[in-house]
């Protein structure tokens, strides 16, 4: 890297004339506006309270002892489990380690990403540690580590990209054979001006983003389904208690509908290989 000299931005934002301010706010809130209206649907399609359509497919990577293709409109996240192996470099232990791997593709998000992993990424890989470290049962796997490598093929909203990510990887898990007392579902909202939560994209996030009146904040919650519970929460700016209620209510009611659907696709997996299991 050359450090003598200020590197430009990757992108270049043409100059606003003068007088052209006013204007230049006034239409990115029409255009917000536009995103989150209620009372009609929004450029994709979807109401403000709708969930994006989810496709899933198991068994996605020969090598692998497991895999999982996840798709949700526009996010499209690939995951490999290898393992459990056995982890001669470390002392005994006795549950075993989770090690996760989270890359973005390079051509995956509007900026080009690096073949290197960022600190971005890697701050990934620990929530993403962090959210399926309560469903796995480590106790059973003594002194052994479970690889889970994530890619994420194409994002639409960060923190949804990320709660596909959680879904995606714990889809993998189930079809390694991994013993998980649940399957972790996630879903992520974004917390309106006006204090609805919508699932939103990466259109509308940057809309939101770029001029007042700016989102509250963003709320990534995984769940346990079957039991009830919450494996992690990951939230970004501040909410008002009746907002991060409302923000939690959301995401779990989401978080429980992504698990009927997961659970479908893995039923159907099942019959595909073994017919008579679940006859």
């Amino acid at each position: 890297m050359d450090r003598r000299h200020v590197t430009g931005p990757e992108r270049s934002v043409a100059p606003l004339p003068a007088g052209s301010m006013n204007e230049a706010v006034a239409t990115t809130q029409a255009q917000t506006a536009m995103f989150f209206d209620t009372q009609r649907n929004r450029q994709d399609g979807r109401t403000i309270d709708a969930m994006r359509p989810i496709f899933l497919k198991t068994g996605l990577i020969n090598q692998a002892s497991g895999s999982a293709y996840f798709e949700q409109n526009n996010i499209r996240v690939a995951c490999g489990v290898y393992g459990p192996r056995q982890n001669t470099q470390a002392q005994f232990n006795e549950n075993a380690r989770l090690d996760c791997g989270f890359k973005f593709a390079t051509f995956a998000c509007d900026k080009r990403r690096q073949f290197q992993r960022d600190p971005e990424e890697r701050e990934l890989s620990q929530i993403l540690i962090q959210a399926l470290t309560p469903a796995v049962r480590l106790g059973m796997y003594p002194k052994s580590t479970i690889d889970i490598y994530v890619t994420v093929i194409q994002s639409d909203g960060w923190w949804s990209t990320l709660a596909a990510a959680i879904t995606c990887a714990s889809v993998a898990l189930v079809d390694a054979g991994i013993d998980v007392i649940d399957i972790v579902t996630a879903s992520a909202v974004l917390v309106l001006p006006d204090g609805n939560v919508v699932d939103a994209t990466q259109q509308e996030e940057q809309a939101l983003s770029a001029q007042p009146p700016k989102c509250h904040g963003s709320l990534v919650v995984a769940q346990l389904p079957t039991h009830n519970e919450i494996a992690h929460v990951v939230q970004t700016g501040k909410m008002t208690p009746a907002q991060l209620t409302k923000a939690i209510d959301t995401c779990l009611g989401d978080s429980a509908k992504v698990h009927s659907v997961v659970s479908y696709y893995l039923r159907e997996a099942v019959l595909a290989t073994e017919p008579s299991v679940l006859a």
